[in-house]
């Protein structure tokens, strides 16, 4: 099973994890491992996440 990590950088709003997430299984992508921060001074949203691509 191959692997890939996906990094994402962006402004702060609301229903983000929703929206990545549906993204990922229209491509039909597992999130193994996930890890986010937010930026609270900044609004900035991190994200790091472990795919498996089946």
């Amino acid at each position: 099973m191959k692997q890939h990590t996906l990094l994402i950088k962006c402004q702060d709003t609301k229903g983000l994890v929703f929206k990545i997430s549906s993204i990922l299984l229209l491509h039909q992508l597992n999130i193994e491992q996930n890890n986010e921060f937010v930026d609270k001074i900044h609004n900035t949203f991190l994200c790091g996440q472990r795919l498996a691509v089946s």
